[in-house]
């Protein structure tokens, strides 16, 4: 689904953090960007779906399990993985706000996972 211009200027202006594999995906999008109000689809919507994989959460920073530098590759070819990652310094990409944002109007169901998308420290 590609998000019109306007969506994505929308998105950057209430942006709490910006990943960077999610600056070249704005850029990229933002320049090839085809007119689709995939806001109006979802306003006309009693449900929306959202498939994700292992991607959505590497693009902030979490490492994967199976890829070429994940943790059960790396354990099968005998590293001995530490402690990596400060998980209190991850933050939720432009996806997991979007999915959350979701969660929160009714749209779809999610997982804790998301919460943290929309989770605010006071």
């Amino acid at each position: 689904m590609v998000f019109h211009r306007n969506c994505w200027e929308q998105l950057l202006a209430n942006r709490r953090s910006l990943a960077k594999s999610d600056s070249l995906l704005l850029q990229t999008a933002a320049s090839t960007a085809e007119h689709f109000d995939a806001a109006a689809v979802l306003r006309k919507s009693s449900r929306a779906i959202c498939f994700t994989g292992a991607g959505l959460s590497t693009a902030a920073g979490l490492g994967d399990y199976r890829g070429k530098q994940g943790k059960w590759t790396l354990e099968a070819q005998g590293a001995d993985l530490a402690y990596t990652t400060v998980y209190e310094e991850l933050r939720p990409t432009f996806a997991h706000e979007a999915i959350a944002k979701l969660v929160e109007i009714g749209k779809t169901f999610g997982t804790s996972l998301y919460a943290f998308a929309s989770y605010r420290a006071v």
